[in-house]
């Protein structure tokens, strides 16, 4: 196959748009704030399991609590009535055994109020945690907002030079001829690289693969018009 050797410099050209468009691709694909929104996307869904985990575990700690607060209630109402019996008591036995129970029922209340200031501040330390969690998730927040915009610009950004970059290879695609675009075309997909590159300083610049005086006397020595293909990465080599 043969092709002219402005032919030939134009799919050198397509070439260089299709590695320009690439590369914008890659850095969109592989941005490193993708990396950082999704660190920071992780800290928060472990933070909004703490809380979660928290928020449960207060819960029925309150629950407990409440139970508590209805027995110490208990107590005190039996002691009150009690109280009212032996101030219009007049048996002094009787008075005797109800000023014992109403020790006990103190004694009970103690008790009872002690273990519930226990959970209280039980409930106080989780509640103190929670909120820890909670500013942390807050900040986190802010920082996957920002991230997120900052991730945002830079995409549209790129999306705009590469869209420039398209419209610049449909224009020059058709400048080059259709059985020239057709190897072109298959090359590319098959190598997934340049599919043209220059012979510049004994080198192919698609691949920068050097090649022996011998080899470089061999591929200036073919028709400049002959397509012909580097050994190493199967551009269209160019020779002019």
């Amino acid at each position: 196959m043969k092709a002219s050797v402005e032919q030939q410099l134009l799919a050198v050209e397509l070439a260089k748009l299709d590695q320009e468009f690439n590369q914008y691709s890659s850095q969109a694909k592989h941005h490193p704030k993708r990396e950082v929104i999704i660190k920071i996307t992780d800290e928060i869904e472990k933070l909004e399991s703490e809380i979660i985990a928290l928020t449960a575990q207060a819960g029925d700690i309150k629950k407990d609590s409440s139970k508590l607060e209805d027995e110490i209630e208990q107590v005190r109402a039996r002691a009150e009535k009690d109280q009212s019996r032996i101030d219009s008591a007049s048996n002094a036995k009787e008075i005797t055994a109800m000023e014992h129970e109403i020790e006990s029922l103190k004694n009970r209340q103690n008790d009872l109020e002690n273990q519930e200031l226990v959970l209280l501040e039980q409930i106080e330390g989780l509640d103190k945690k929670r909120n820890a969690f909670e500013q942390q998730k807050l900040k986190f927040t802010v920082e996957l907002e920002q991230a997120t915009g900052e991730l945002k610009a830079d995409l549209n950004a790129l999306k705009l030079k590469a869209d420039q970059v398209n419209q610049d290879r449909q224009v020059l695609a058709t400048k080059i001829e259709a059985e020239l675009m057709q190897k072109y075309q298959k090359i590319r997909s098959e190598h997934q690289g340049l599919a043209a590159a220059r012979l510049l300083n004994s080198a192919c610049s698609g691949c920068n693969i050097s090649f022996s005086p011998i080899e470089v006397q061999e591929i200036k020595s073919n028709d400049i018009e002959l397509i012909m293909l580097c050994d190493n990465c199967s551009c269209i080599l160019v020779r002019a």
